[in-house]
């Protein structure tokens, strides 16, 4: 293969790299919080003193939360027997501290209609501002609006409301309420499951509150293709509750495997009542258990809900992941938002196909309801028996990916108290910065004066491989930043330079193969390739250990630690990289060049200094050939 070869695709590589840190807008990488700066949280647990074990537990879990988003130089610690710290770099750490704390108790949940609320005591909340609990009257009106399905694979048909009075048409949208505050609403579906909107609630007229809850929404298997109505077989305009068991009928349980509650507790209705959406508390989601009535959030609406026990657990999912939405069936279209892919267990698939079937046969409402927040809401228009679901709406990338982290990595033993949160100033970074970008310059001038000093004219090889090395990793670690989260700290730094060592060790090897086959009596052109065959083993087998042990230190570590196992790992790789790709084919090329090929004492591979059993000089070659005809001639003279 030409030499030239090589050297073109590096060169495309190369340029690649560059037009996209240009056209990404990214030129310079991210910061670790020892040289950008951040945020400092603490978390004490609630309830007293936790269990080493749980604490643990919990330790591990925000770690695999943190780790979820890329190598981000995040560190996570203990303190103590009852609090962590995190340590997250950048200024926009927001997103990330409040889903490290959530305990991630993702619970399906049957849904109260607003209009069924009387029977308990309690009014519909119309509004975001807290409610005394005043028993309704007779309410003033009923649930209105409905939404045709849409989404791949959600069957034809109409769409009912899961209660009150069916609206005339089966595809009017449903009335936004004026007093929500603003948000993106989301959605769960199983692949045609579309979640009702968010619960309307609109004053009419009279001093009595009238709730409406829109009921338009949808659900069905992925892979149903039937068509008809929703519409269920009796009365639609009679309210669907949560039925309590007949003294006769065992008592049903939740799927911790504890006894349901027959009805909402004072605790539940009082809270519903009076509590504040836009704030809520941020113990919610441990306030009632899995077989306790429940009080959850909209959190785009910032309305309460009544919710029933727990008939899902989120424990009995697999896995979660976020993706690109898509619909339209089989001529599927990405529609530009993005969706959380849920898998359940097979008692997960289970209890879900059961309350699916159930709320199907009575067009009611369930509810996905994560540390008492709200994400979803919707009506069931087939069984979905097949354990597989998403939640879908107006996520962006962003928000898709934090809430499949949360939900991938389990829920967390402790609820904990946000404590202590402080902003980490970069003062210091600039000095520790430019102390670690002097030891970086000051190691590679040391290696430059030695590569000069000992192999001369092949020096010139050694300084531009590095050279591009520095280019590739500079390219890589800007554009890994955006992609995975990468941040370089100061321990990042101390990699980039110890890789400097391993890059020269590469050169060394090739080099001194090469002259070992000069003093073997080779010319230069054979010389650089039987060198490049017994140092090519020595440099792969090398880079190997260094990249295993950086592996190795990346799976065990955490914190900065991992910053630096990253970053040498990264140039190990492009080590190999530089020398198949720039090193090799450069001597190839140099040794065609007659300061090379016939040893000038600056080339490095001068014969004399290297003690060669002849120079390998193509001129000197043809010297010694005529000098040995010179002597055979001159023995023939002598015997006629």
């Amino acid at each position: 293969m030409s030499p030239w070869t090589p050297l073109t695709v590096l060169a495309a590589l190369i340029m690649v790299l560059g037009g996209t840190m240009i056209g990404t807008g990214h030129r310079s990488p991210q910061l670790g919080i020892d040289l950008a700066g951040g945020t400092t949280m603490t978390m004490t647990a609630k309830g007293g003193t936790p269990s080493a074990g749980d604490m643990d537990t919990a330790l591990q879990i925000m770690r695999n939360r943190v780790n979820g988003q890329g190598v981000s130089e995040a560190e996570v610690t203990k303190q103590g027997s009852s609090a962590i710290q995190v340590d997250l770099p950048g200024k926009n750490s927001s997103e990330l501290l409040k889903q490290l704390g959530q305990t991630a108790k993702l619970y399906f949940r049957v849904v109260v209609p607003q209009t069924a609320l009387s029977q308990f005591g309690v009014a519909p909340r119309t509004t975001v501002a807290p409610q005394p609990a005043v028993p309704p009257t007779t309410p003033t009106s009923s649930p209105s609006g409905s939404a045709t399905p849409s989404g791949a694979g959600t069957p034809s048909g109409s769409a009912t409301k899961p209660s009150g009075t069916p609206s005339s048409s089966a595809t009017t949208k449903a009335s936004t309420p004026s007093a929500t505050a603003t948000g993106t609403q989301h959605r769960v579906a199983d692949a045609g499951l579309k979640a009702a909107d968010a619960p309307t609630a609109t004053p009419t007229g009279g001093a009595t509150p009238s709730g409406t809850a829109s009921g338009g929404a949808t659900a069905s298997p992925k892979s149903s293709g039937a068509s008809g109505s929703a519409t269920p077989s009796s009365n639609p305009s009679a309210p669907t509750t949560p039925a309590a068991p007949s003294s006769s009928a065992p008592p049903e349980k939740s799927p911790d495997g504890t006894v349901k509650e027959q009805s909402p507790s004072a605790k539940a209705l009082q809270l519903y009542s009076t509590i504040n959406c836009t704030t809520p508390p941020t113990d919610l989601g441990s306030l009632f258990a899995a077989n306790q009535w429940a009080v959850g959030c909209d959190f785009t609406t910032h309305l309460p809900w009544l919710l029933a026990p727990a008939d899902v657990d989120g424990k009995d999912l697999t896995s979660a992941s976020a993706n690109p939405e898509q619909t339209g069936g089989s001529n599927a279209v990405l529609t530009g938002r993005w969706e959380v892919d849920l898998s359940f267990n097979s008692k997960g698939a289970k209890d879900f196909g059961a309350v699916t079937t159930t709320l199907y046969q009575n067009q009611g409402m369930f509810a996905v309801d994560l540390d008492g927040v709200v994400y979803s809401a919707a009506t069931v228009q087939n069984p979905i028996t097949d354990g597989n679901a998403r939640i879908t709406g107006t996520f962006t990338q962003s928000q898709a990916e934090n809430l499949a982290n949360v939900l991938k990595y389990g829920s967390l033993p402790i609820t904990f108290e946000q404590g202590d949160v402080s902003q980490v100033s970069a003062s210091l970074a600039g000095n520790q910065l430019t102390a670690g970008l002097i030891a970086g310059g000051i190691g590679m001038l040391l290696v430059i004066a030695y590569l000069v000093a000992y192999y001369r004219g092949l020096s010139v090889v050694a300084v531009a491989s590095l050279l591009i090395s520095g280019i590739l990793t500079y390219s890589l670690a800007t554009l890994l930043g955006p992609a995975m989260g990468f941040r370089l700290s100061l321990a990042g730094v101390a990699g980039l330079v110890v890789a400097i060592g391993i890059t020269a060790d590469s050169f060394v090897i090739y080099f001194e193969r090469l002259r070992d086959e000069v003093r073997e009596g080779r010319s230069l052109r054979t010389a650089v390739d039987h060198g490049w065959t017994r140092a090519r083993r020595t440099i792969l087998s090398s880079d190997f250990v260094s990249f295993l042990a950086a592996f190795v230190l990346y799976e065990v570590s955490v914190g900065t630690v991992k910053g630096f196992a990253f970053t040498l790992g990264l140039t190990t790789l492009l080590d190999i990289l530089v020398v198949f790709m720039f090193t090799k084919p450069i001597v190839t090329l140099l040794a065609r060049r007659k300061f090379f090929a016939d040893g000038h004492p600056w080339s490095g591979l001068d014969p004399n200094r290297l003690g060669a059993k002849k120079s390998p000089g193509l001129r000197q070659s043809i010297v010694d050939r005529r000098a040995a005809a010179r002597r055979e001639g001159s023995a023939e003279g002598m015997e006629a």
